[in-house]
């Protein structure tokens, strides 16, 4: 009964479960499962005391790894592993509606023969530029979210009179043309004005022309020129709504790295993977459609060749879909060659928009967001995986090694997993050094590959040595030791399971 003392068998169980989950999935959390439904030596049985007795199945593992976001469940019940990768907004409005801060300062010469005299008020004007430059598209006509205007103008007229800041190319909302007048001051004006809300309708170049009116009775002499200072500065630029001409290609790349965790450090070898699947969601509100151009998805890392999901890089059109994504799905390759140790997924591409010569109409919130799910259904086919994982045992009540005359622990197992497994068990130390193993050889677990349950013969472990129950009696720690195996491609159907029956019985001295 030595085994048994420190021995708590279902997490060994639970542990050669997960292994065919692990080989995909991010790290496993020891002792990650609750079985606190096994009561250990309350109940007796046909044939000894049960120790555990229990139904493992995939979907009840995978409910419980609550914090692995890698792992679904497919409508035909096949374990997936899927890798996100979200572009918001690649192309977006704001970037193009965003203008940068201008600031303009000169001396304009007005020349008296030009202005017109009209009773006795002298009225004099000139024009400066609102560059609102961009090198994709031609503005039409637009609505501004922002936009301070403020305007230092040095004039050197008396006072009286008015100033008047107008513009053909801004509009109220009442499609008014612009005109903001204010009392003309000595020597100078300081004038602040506020674009939000207005029309702008810009000339061929982007351009907003500004004309500033001097209307005053002070009398110019008409033989000299008048010199006016001006500055201005134009801060917080920015459009709410705009039609408009592409006039020029947008081309923007993009590119992520996703960590994969699938390697814990108690793996090794490599699996064949089929029929990966690439999804391509697109949601576009920017009333033009445009190219989504996926370069490579390619999984690396560990020192092993990188494995690629795409033969040659693909395009997918972009349609206008402003209030949904839409998905394009594509199976490029039937398989690949999987190692466990990968650590990364590399995703990267361009996102186009072509010029055209139709006016659209967008607003700052219009974009093209794009998200890329890489889909990897456990189809596989597994080689000499192998998994090591050390587990400490659990004592229970056992009578002292000196009473014990001999023990049997019985083994039962039913598999309905189409995976062989070769497992070995060894008994630790609490330096960790083996001291004894539960079977002279490993033993095999047949899989269920004609779709019904396989059942196996008991398994005895039985102990008469004095001396050998009395180390196991001080071990600490169980080391599991698998390889799994399969006979061509497989499904890992989350409804399979393996179902684990462990009983035990001893014989004492009076």
């Amino acid at each position: 009964m030595p085994m048994i003392r420190n021995y708590n068998p279902q997490k060994m169980w639970g542990m050669l479960l997960m292994t065919i989950i692990l080989v995909f999935v991010a790290s496993c959390e020891k002792n990650a499962f609750d079985f606190s439904r096994f009561n250990g030596t309350d109940s007796p049985s046909e044939w000894g005391v049960p120790l555990a007795d229990a139904t493992y199945s995939i979907e009840s593992i995978v409910s419980r790894l609550g914090n692995n976001s890698v792992l679904v469940v497919g409508e035909d019940n096949i374990l997936t592993m899927v890798y996100n990768a979200e572009f918001d907004e690649i192309v977006k409005a704001s970037s193009f509606f965003d203008f940068d801060n201008i600031y303009e300062e000169d001396d304009v010469v007005i020349v008296p023969g030009s202005s017109s005299l009209h009773r006795d008020n002298t009225e004099l004007s000139y024009t400066v530029t609102l560059e609102m430059s961009n090198p994709y598209f031609r503005l039409i006509s637009g609505v501004m979210e922002s936009g301070n205007l403020h305007m230092v103008i040095t004039h050197g007229f008396d006072g009286g009179g008015t100033l008047t800041v107008s513009s053909s190319e801004i509009f109220t909302s009442d499609e008014m043309p612009f005109s903001h007048t204010v009392e003309l001051t000595q020597n100078q004006n300081d004038i602040h004005l506020n674009l939000a809300g207005y029309i702008v309708r810009p000339h061929d170049d982007n351009e907003v022309d500004i004309t500033v009116d001097f209307s005053t009775p002070e009398q110019v002499n008409l033989t000299e020129e008048k010199v006016v200072h001006y500055n201005y500065t134009g801060s917080s630029l920015a459009l709410r709504e705009a039609d408009l001409v592409q006039v020029s290609r947008i081309a923007v790349p993009y590119e992520k790295d996703m960590n994969v965790h699938i390697q814990n450090g108690s793996f090794g070898g490599d699996v064949i993977v089929y029929d990966p699947i690439i999804n391509i969601s697109v949601k576009n509100s920017f009333d033009k459609e445009g190219n989504c151009h996926l370069s490579s998805t390619t999984f690396s890392g560990g020192g092993n060749p990188d494995a690629s999901l795409l033969p040659s890089p693909v395009d997918i059109q972009i349609p206008n879909s402003p209030y949904a994504f839409q998905v394009s799905e594509m199976s490029t390759i039937s398989s690949i060659h999987f190692y466990t140790n990968y650590t990364t997924l590399h995703v990267d591409g361009e996102v186009t928009v072509e010029p055209t010569a139709e006016t659209i109409h967008i607003d700052r919130n219009s974009s093209i967001s794009v998200r890329i799910a890489t889909k990897i259904p456990l189809k596989i086919n597994m080689n000499d995986i192998s998994f090591r994982d050390t587990i400490q045992m659990n004592a229970v009540d056992l009578p002292t090694a000196d009473r014990i005359k001999d023990m049997t622990l019985q083994i039962l197992f039913e598999n309905d997993l189409p995976i062989d497994m070769e497992t070995q068990i060894y008994f630790c130390d609490d330096n960790y050094a083996i001291v004894d193993s539960a079977f002279l050889n490993p033993h095999i677990l047949q899989g269920a590959y004609a779709n019904a349950p396989v059942f196996c013969e008991p398994i005895y472990i039985h102990k008469t040595d004095f001396d050998e129950i009395s180390r196991l009696l001080n071990c600490d720690n169980l080391l599991l030791s698998v390889k799994l195996y399969t006979h061509g491609r497989v499904d890992v159907d989350v409804r399979r399971y393996l179902r684990t029956k462990v009983s035990a019985k001893w014989s004492l001295y009076l």
